[in-house]
């Protein structure tokens, strides 16, 4: 992370498993950067230079619908 610059896209691709008890409904994917050495959550600044609430960026939000009853 040391080389990433402003700007930089960095691929990490993971897989999300869902309970398959999962009720339907709206749900956001967060994520948020650590610390390596002592686990602290890192800060977070928008475009402005602001900081992001909870120092977390929202990648998506989803509506998972319900099955049929």
């Amino acid at each position: 992370t040391w080389a990433w610059e402003e700007g930089d896209h960095i691929p990490d691709t993971h897989t999300l498993q869902l309970p398959e008890d999962l009720k339907p409904g709206a749900f956001r994917l967060v994520v948020g950067v650590y610390g390596r050495q002592d686990g602290a959550r890192l800060p977070i600044y928008d475009g402005a230079k602001q900081r992001v609430p909870d120092d977390a960026v929202i990648l998506t939000e989803l509506n998972l619908p319900g099955g049929a009853e």
